[in-house]
């Protein structure tokens, strides 16, 4: 997963994979999904993010191991 943000434009871009694109759709005014031909979701493009978002930090949780994997102790 990529996350890029344009301060320039408010944009903010979320990359799930990189399957090839093969159709953008609009959700609404301020967001945009990528689909591939499986019609997965591969990237999400959202406008104005800051506003829409509302918040004022981005918060990563990034899990350190896989589910269903063991830790060693």
């Amino acid at each position: 997963m990529k996350i890029k943000y344009y301060p320039d434009t408010d944009t903010l871009y979320i990359e799930f994979n990189d399957n090839r694109i093969v159709e953008t759709r609009e959700l609404d005014s301020f967001m945009l999904i990528d689909v591939d031909e499986q019609d997965s979701v591969c990237a999400m493009t959202v406008e104005r993010a800051s506003q829409r978002a509302n918040m004022p930090e981005i918060v990563f949780n990034i899990p350190s191991q896989k589910a269903g994997e063991r830790v060693a102790a």
